[in-house]
C-alpha cells in the first residue's frame, strides 16, 4: 500500500477524525511538489496513493489516522486556507475518503 505521510496540528487531526474535514490543503512549495507530483518525460501529473497517514506529532506513539486517499487537485484560492501564510495562491487539495485505521486516538 502506498501511503502519503503528513504530520498535522491537533485541531486539524480532530476534525479529520470526527469526519468534519474531508480535504486538506498544502502550500504549493517544492517539498509538496515532490510529494504530490511526478515530472518526467511523460509530463507533469499527480502521484497516486492508496491512503494518507496523519500523525499528530513526531514521537513514536502519537495519535495516528490512516484514511483513504481520494485524489489530489491543484486550486487557486482568493484567500489563504487556514494555516497557510500566502493569500491568493495555488494550493494542493488532498481529498480524503473513509477512515481505514486509527492508533492511540
Amino acid at each position: 500500500m502506498k501511503i502519503l505521510k503528513i504530520a498535522i496540528l491537533k485541531d486539524d487531526f480532530d476534525e479529520i477524525l470526527n469526519g468534519e474535514k474531508t480535504e486538506v490543503y498544502q502550500d504549493f512549495i517544492p517539498f509538496w511538489e515532490e510529494q504530490l507530483l511526478i515530472n518526467d518525460k511523460e509530463g507533469v501529473r499527480f502521484r497516486k496513493y492508496d491512503a494518507v497517514e496523519f500523525r499528530n506529532g513526531f514521537e513514536a506513539n502519537v495519535p495516528t489516522i490512516v484514511i483513504e486517499w481520494k485524489g489530489t487537485e491543484l486550486e487557486l484560492f482568493d484567500e489563504a486556507p487556514r494555516g497557510s501564510k500566502d493569500p491568493e495562491d495555488y494550493y494542493f487539495v488532498i481529498n480524503l475518503g473513509k477512515i481505514l485505521e486509527t492508533k492511540n486516538c
